[in-house]
């Protein structure tokens, strides 16, 4: 990680006295901007609507009145009743604010060199907020914390250098000046005679490291800052040290998709209803939702894989025999009826007696053709005692069902047909329409088969289990000789779920 000093920091070459700036140098918060707060207030709740537009448009017009730095009073004074909420923008404030590790670190080293750190901030929250902003920081011992609204003037302007100056008694040769601003930190501290030090920002360092990211945030919108400034926050070390690279991915990658999806379901399901989690792809979600919901109890892992749709029902493979066209006149049909004999052999094999399944499609479908009776039977036999598992689960009437993708809503419509009842759906995205009752957090308007859109989401999504393969004793079997890719998914996999719940955490 590159570091916010561009030509290191060395504090035996600084005065007796060093300053430094708060926002964006000492402290910084998971947003992109300042004023994502009072977003983030209405995001929450702690804010009614509106709110982040009226706060904003309020400031602006009480700094064009005065021309000064203004108090976080004055602008509350020119917004509506049901806006006055000073108190909880105070506490959201102080909830949100971290120490920059490396920041925090020069203070720090400023301390132990004997040396004496003032703190100076334009700010309109009054001082005692700042102090607490601080203290909980970890950014304690300081010789003075002078802020702008309280002082009467601004770093910006230039005339808070001299009144800090005069407090503590000292000339402008024995302070220096750390922070992020140009103009504030650096060219009006010099027009002060004070020697500014510039303090990388957070935000430029990530970028310059993370260009695709600023592309990622270039829509504006509050869910994109949180996540950036998330990552950020994961970058820097305020969130847990560096862990190897499957974590990494689940935690910066798989987290906010996952935690943006399960506060999707929380918010359209009851406290009380019950959730069936689809395997394989409800797998992490199963686990992450208890982290962002603890009273939610009532949750679900249930097999209702597309195999099991196509060989317990005729809703894809009739029953009976079955007929290979001519390949060259069509194709489509043709490759079809091969996957439905592979499907259906593959998956009695053992209760068959099959060894190996021809290759030949002729060959194949003849032999599926062959014992078509005991297939058939085996299929009946298997989708009663596979309704039974599926009637195990339901209960209460308010049912929902948690999946990742779908086109033809696959999943839902097995366990409504096992369980003679409708279930809701609740999908991360849906590339086409249906009858069924479902939502979807995404919502194609055409089916784009995109890795961004299927693949990445399915991944970050799913578990540790290998494809099933079976039913046997009313337990899925899985699949005993998978492919290399598929042994190496199922091994990241405890990484990929350790991440993500830490990000949910």
């Amino acid at each position: 990680m590159t570091s916010a000093f561009p030509d290191g920091f060395d504090v035996g070459m600084l005065p007796e006295y060093v300053s430094f700036d708060i926002f964006d140098t000492l402290i910084v918060r998971p947003f992109l901007r300042p004023t994502d707060l009072f977003r983030y207030m209405e995001a929450i709740g702690t804010a009614p609507e509106g709110f982040a537009e009226v706060r904003v448009k309020a400031e602006a017009e009480v700094r064009r009145r005065y021309r000064r730095e203004v108090s976080l009073a004055e602008i509350y004074a020119a917004m509506p009743g049901e806006f006055q909420i000073p108190d909880r923008e105070i506490e959201a404030e102080i909830s949100v604010c971290r120490a920059d590790p490396e920041a925090l670190g020069a203070f720090r080293k400023v301390l132990e060199s004997g040396r004496k750190a003032v703190i100076i901030s334009d700010m309109y929250l009054p001082k005692d907020v700042i102090a607490r902003i601080l203290e909980g920081s970890g950014i304690t011992g300081h010789s003075g914390l002078y802020v702008s609204v309280e002082m009467g003037a601004t770093k910006f302007d230039g005339g808070l250098y001299p009144l800090v100056l005069g407090d503590l008694g000292i000339g402008a040769d024995r302070i220096a000046h750390i922070g992020d601003t140009k103009r504030s930190d650096i060219d009006m501290a010099a027009a002060n005679g004070i020697s500014g030090i510039r303090y990388a920002r957070l935000a430029d360092r990530y970028f310059a490291e993370h260009p695709y990211a600023k592309g990622y945030v270039s829509r504006g919108d509050l869910d994109r800052s949180v996540v950036v400034g998330m990552d950020m926050f994961r970058w820097c070390g305020l969130l847990g040290g560096k862990r190897d690279d499957v974590f990494e991915m689940g935690f910066r990658f798989g987290g906010p998709m996952a935690v943006a999806y399960t506060e999707y379901i929380i918010g359209a399901t009851k406290k009380d209803s019950r959730l069936l989690f689809v395997s394989r792809d409800g797998y992490n979600l199963m686990r992450v939702l208890p982290i962002l919901d603890p009273e939610r109890k009532d949750l679900h892992y249930i097999n209702a894989q597309r195999i099991l749709s196509y060989v317990f029902t005729d809703s894809h493979i009739p029953f009976g025999p079955l007929e290979l066209p001519g390949k060259l006149f069509n194709r489509f049909v043709f490759q079809k009826t091969v996957s439905w004999a592979e499907y259906l052999l593959g998956f009695f094999a053992e209760d068959l007696g099959i060894d190996s399944i021809p290759e030949d499609p002729h060959e194949l479908v003849a032999l599926l053709n062959s014992r078509i009776d005991e297939i058939d039977a085996l299929r009946r036999a298997g989708a009663e005692d596979y309704r039974k598992y599926v009637l195990s689960f339901f209960g209460p009437e308010d049912m929902h069902l948690v999946d990742c993708t779908t086109m033809k809503f696959t999943s839902q419509r097995l366990v409504e047909r096992m369980a003679g009842r409708k279930v809701r759906g609740h999908y991360y995205v849906s590339l086409a329409g249906s009858d069924m009752d479902y939502d979807s957090f995404h919502i194609r308007d055409r089916a784009v088969f995109g890795w961004s859109r299927i693949n990445v989401p399915e991944f970050f999504m799913s578990s540790p289990e290998l494809p099933v393969s079976g039913w046997k004793d009313g337990e899925a079997t899985f699949l005993k000789d998978p492919p290399q890719w598929e042994t190496d998914r199922c091994a990241m996999y405890g990484g990929i779920t350790e991440g993500e719940c830490c990000y949910a955490q």
